[in-house]
């Protein structure tokens, strides 16, 4: 027999009670307060008389846009979509295009990469859009610590695309603490807008 636990119940309440029962209503409210400026944020849900509450900290080391890790010597690389273009660092991500391709014929792609070693690792994939994009080459391995690498992408319906590649920081240097669980820590984000015509 499993004991019964309230706080269990009420939030098995709220996630499966349909609209109108009265588990949500006028008696429930969702609120977030910060305790103090860099404190602790915590979010409080009150129903039907019960308080339930989580606490998170806002803590500068947990910010996720950081390009570096100092406590694994990590960097992200460096990325630009054009030959000679603007360069970006890190997960907010550099925009370019919008290129024009027709159904099903190729369309190069490319992203040019500095880092402080060699072995960055390029992931290209379908950020938005319709129908299904291929790509010859969806995973590069650079071997260089700068240059440029190509895959052709194809898509299979008309309409408007986001493709994103990511380039991520050496994934199998010894010398990384994780070597062998594929940690990988400091990326950067490329986002190319493509339209498709028929």
């Amino acid at each position: 027999m499993t004991a019964h636990n309230p706080r269990t119940s009420t939030l098995s309440r709220l996630r499966h009670s349909p609209p109108g029962t009265g588990t949500i209503g006028v008696s429930s409210r969702l609120r977030c307060r910060t305790t103090s400026a860099g404190g602790d944020v915590i979010w409080t849900l009150t129903t039907q008389g019960d308080e339930l509450a989580a606490t998170g900290s806002l803590v500068p080391t947990y910010i996720l846009d950081e390009p570096t890790s100092f406590g694994r010597g990590a960097v992200a690389p460096f990325l630009s979509l054009e030959e000679a273009g603007p360069k970006i660092q890190g997960r907010r991500g550099l925009w370019a295009g919008p290129r024009t391709v027709q159904v099903n014929e190729p369309l190069p792609l490319t992203a040019w990469i500095e880092h402080e070693e060699p072995g960055t690792w390029l992931g290209w994939t379908k950020h938005q859009g319709p129908g299904e994009v291929t790509f010859t080459e969806s995973e590069i391995r650079m071997d260089a610590a700068e240059g440029a690498a190509t895959t052709i992408a194809m898509f299979s319906q008309p309409g408007s695309y986001v493709v994103r590649v990511q380039a991520i920081n050496d994934l199998e240097s010894s010398r990384n603490p994780t070597y062998g669980f594929e940690f990988h820590c400091c990326w950067t984000n490329g986002y190319v807008r493509v339209v498709v015509v028929e």
